[in-house]
C-alpha cells in the first residue's frame, strides 16, 4: 500500500493514505477537491461574492466548482513519527506523460 500527496489545480493539497495505486489516489483526490462545500443560508450571500467566478451556488447552499480540479503535482510519501512530531517524507515524485502518471526517473 502506498501514500501520496497530490497538489490539485485549485490549490487543494490532498494526502491520500494506504491506496494500491497512483490511479486510485488520483480518483480519490479529484473527488475530494471537486465535491464543493455547503454553507448555511445566512452565509451564502456573503460567500457568493467572495467566490464569484470560481463556484456556482445551488438553491441547496452547495458551492460547486465551475472548473474541475486536476492533479498538477504528485509525490509518493511515507509517514514518520519522531521527536514528538509527524513528518511526511517524499520517497519519489511522479510526472505526467502521454500514457498517464509515471514515477519520475531518479536524477
Amino acid at each position: 500500500m502506498k501514500s501520496f500527496l497530490i497538489k490539485m489545480s485549485n490549490a487543494h493539497n490532498e494526502h491520500i493514505r494506504e491506496v494500491a495505486s497512483v490511479d486510485e489516489a488520483i480518483r480519490i483526490a479529484s473527488e475530494r477537491a471537486n465535491e464543493g462545500f455547503w454553507l448555511p443560508p445566512s452565509r451564502v450571500c456573503e460567500m457568493s461574492k467572495e467566490h464569484e467566478g470560481r463556484y456556482t451556488v445551488g438553491d441547496d447552499g452547495w458551492f460547486r466548482p465551475i472548473e474541475l480540479a486536476v492533479p498538477v503535482e504528485i509525490e509518493e510519501v511515507k509517514s514518520s513519527y519522531g521527536n514528538g512530531g509527524y513528518d511526511m517524507i517524499s520517497v519519489g515524485k511522479w510526472i505526467q506523460t502521454q500514457s498517464g502518471w509515471q514515477p519520475s526517473p531518479a536524477v
